[in-house]
């Protein structure tokens, strides 16, 4: 009998968990109930157009293609409408989960989801080892999509590789029309890898789109001459931002403005078709503090020379922004700005009975960095060409006047001021772009918001990176970026969905556009045509390239899966693992995880290894091999069971070489053995002091899953 002790050791720690269950009921059709007389129309909810009637067909139609588990649920419904469809929200709830279900008038379903409620999900909870493989888990999405949109499904495709959540896979699938890919129509379907159960199922998808006819489009080849004289390239400035620091910056070629433009597919001319299926390199946003203290305030203030709050309020006051009488300021905090002179910036909110206003101020020249009027928002109306030449000629003005420094270094992008004329808006927006000579800063901007109804500027916003900006002299040959672009991007015919107030519901119309993807990004050396790759791009690993290499490859393949395993593709499966990457490993398998990078560590790092108890307060984090008994006592850390194991007098274990195990790590030991964590040979034997390679460290940390 072995490990007797262990085992009942093991049956005791077992026994303190609490086990969640939940049993599926599948539903018949033939055991469907009439709906209950309490069922009970969700507030404010148009509930008086559906018949009891409706509702039962409706009711029917959803358990023939969904298990609902209805048994002692609270059944509510609400009602609404949208781009000519009628949609009905129907929730079941029950005291362990709650499943709610949109349903359309057209007979498909665009959303559900399974929620179980009394689960804790915090730091403490471990992913598991999947029940349902990847293959698996795709065919229960597909067939889900299949159900939910019947003359429909054939048109998504899978787009790529699923990612990963604590006990999920979520598919994403792209909506083709004619074979054409549709923008902003897509759905995703999130596939529980335990229960095999979908738990969640959305898409933009709508049976009200109307798709314009796909005949009479022009030639590729064609499209090709007139995307060069309607769009064409544009020269920027692009850098990534490191700490504060601009890394990187160069000047590069881009096509148009980011393909915000593109090509009526039956025209040959550019239209407007808004923000889509563009990945922006290299951009630079700078996230607020948590805010500055006093006493930080005052040592930035000596070492800084910046400006006190209250300088900073009254610099606000004078500009004349707002009313001053009857305004009281209710808020202000200093944050790190890496967009503005001083690295610095005041925000200052200003309040009285019925008006709100922010100004953010350079924290050292308290230059205005942003201005927003909280009052004149919410009166959406069809801005007409009136509304633009009030709105450009008002920012000018602004401009002039507070701004005025770089008027010289600025000029308005006409085509998207042009672009909002007839559509429907509470602000026109007028955006200068910021130029050094004939290239202009993506990320550098001066952003006015003019409002019709009040015939005012109501937003101010100003993106000015202090950058030191190279200037070449040569220029590479334009045909060798556009050669690049229609062969490796290339100009592809897609419906892209633009919505009309006339008929209160979105038109695809066909256009041929590129699209710029996080791999090929359309950006190209200016002095070279060659292409700019994102400094920080990672590979996607979907296997390791040494896999045949390890003892272990059903175990590393399951763990790479669901987001735990090693960077740079490659296993080294016979190499000792470090403690640095050991607890970085384990930190993986926990939901809320830190994730810097593999060789590295920082204080946020640290801080949620003690969180999870991997590591003691003190305790120092080398980046240096580590033995196998090691790889067991972080282990057991992780189970929360150190305590217990810091008692080695307690423990017995039949592993061969108990002995050799380290006196203070033997209760680490016993406990992992008694799991069934170790990597143990046939013969008994566990090579406590041998140093831990990764192959081993991932089976140990498999086996630590197993017994979740």
């Amino acid at each position: 009998m072995r490990k007797i002790f262990s085992m009942i050791l093991a049956m005791m720690l077992i026994s303190t968990g609490t086990i969640n269950s939940f049993a599926n009921t599948r539903i018949a059709e033939s055991e469907l109930e009439q709906p209950s007389e309490e069922i009970e129309p969700i507030e404010g909810s148009m509930d008086s157009t559906i018949s009891k009637e409706k509702l039962q067909d409706i009711l029917i139609d959803i358990k023939k293609r969904i298990i609902i588990l209805d048994e002692d649920a609270k059944l509510n419904y609400s009602m609404g409408a949208s781009s000519g469809n009628t949609y009905y929200e129907l929730t079941w709830e029950r005291e362990s989960d709650v499943q709610t279900v949109q349903y359309g008038e057209d007979q498909n379903i665009y959303y559900y989801n399974h929620y179980q409620l009394n689960t804790e999900m915090g730091y403490w909870n471990t992913k598991k080892l999947p029940q349902y493989s990847m293959d698996e888990s795709e065919t229960i999405a597909k067939d889900f999509i299949q159900k939910a949109l019947p003359t429909e499904y054939s048109n998504f495709v899978l787009s790529e590789k699923p990612s990963t959540s604590l006990d999920s896979y979520s598919f994403y699938f792209k909506y083709y029309k004619n074979d054409i890919p549709v923008i902003g129509v897509d759905a995703n379907v999130i596939v529980n890898y335990i229960t095999g159960d979908v738990t969640n199922f959305n898409t933009s998808y709508s049976s009200g789109i109307e798709f314009e006819e796909s005949s009479g489009a022009i030639s590729q080849e064609k499209a090709e001459d007139s995307f060069q004289k309607e769009i064409g390239l544009r020269k920027i400035y692009t850098y990534t931002m490191q700490e504060n620091n601009a890394d990187n910056v160069r000047m590069a070629y881009t096509t148009g403005v980011d393909s915000r433009f593109a090509l009526n597919a039956k025209t040959g001319k550019r239209e407007w078709v808004g923000y889509y299926g563009s990945i922006y390199y290299g951009k630079a946003y700078a996230e607020d503090s948590a805010g500055i203290q006093p006493l930080e305030q005052a040592e930035i203030d000596a070492k800084s020379k910046l400006q006190s709050m209250n300088e900073a309020a009254k610099a606000a006051q004078k500009l004349g922004l707002f009313p001053t009488k009857g305004v009281e300021m209710s808020y202000a905090n200093l944050y790190e700005r890496n967009d503005t002179s001083s690295g610095y910036l005041w925000a200052l909110e200003f309040v009285s009975e019925t008006e709100t206003y922010r100004v953010e101020l350079d924290a050292m020249s308290l230059e205005l960095i942003g201005f927003y009027d909280y009052s004149h928002y919410g009166n959406y109306q069809s801005i007409s060409q009136k509304n633009l030449d009030a709105a450009k000629k008002s920012a000018e003005e602004f401009i002039k006047k507070y701004f005025a420094n770089d008027e010289s270094k600025i000029k308005l992008n006409a085509a998207e001021l042009e672009a909002m004329l007839q559509r429907s808006s509470d602000t026109v927006t007028v955006v200068f772009e910021r130029y050094e000579g004939d290239a202009f800063l993506l990320e550098d901007s001066i952003t006015l918001g003019f409002s019709p109804s009040s015939e005012k500027i109501v937003s101010a916003s100003k993106q000015w990176h202090n950058i030191r900006l190279p200037k070449p002299t040569k220029f590479a040959d334009e045909k060798v970026v556009y050669d690049k672009i229609f062969t490796e991007n290339t100009l592809q015919l897609v419906y892209q969905l633009q919505w009309s107030e006339q008929k209160q519901r979105n038109e695809a119309k066909l256009f041929y556009s590129i699209m710029n993807e996080e791999e090929l990004p359309l950006r190209f050396a200016v002095t070279t045509g060659e292409r700019i790759l994102p400094v920080d791009r990672t590979e996607k690993i979907e296997t390791y390239r040494d896999l045949d290499n390890s003892k272990f490859q059903e175990e590393a393949q399951t763990l790479l899966q669901i987001g735990i395993g090693f960077a740079g593709g490659e296993l080294k499966p016979n190499i000792p693992i470090t403690k640095l990457e050991w607890l970085k490993l384990i930190s993986m398998a926990f939901s809320g995880s830190y994730f810097g990078e593999m060789g590295t560590t920082d204080e946020n790092q640290l801080r949620y290894w003690r969180q999870i108890g991997l590591i003691l307060e003190n305790e120092k984090v080398e980046d240096n091999p580590i033995a196998r008994e090691e790889v067991v006592k972080y282990l057991v850390r992780a189970l929360g069971y150190q305590k217990i194991a810091a008692k080695p007098e307690i423990f017995k274990s039949e592993l061969y070489d108990f002995d050799k195990v380290s006196t203070e790590l033997k209760g680490y030991v016993a406990i992992g053995d008694a799991l069934r964590i170790l990597d143990v040979t046939s013969g008994g034997e566990f090579f406590p002091n041998e140093l831990a390679t990764r192959d081993q460290s991932i089976k140990m940390l498999y086996n630590f899953l197993a017994f979740q």
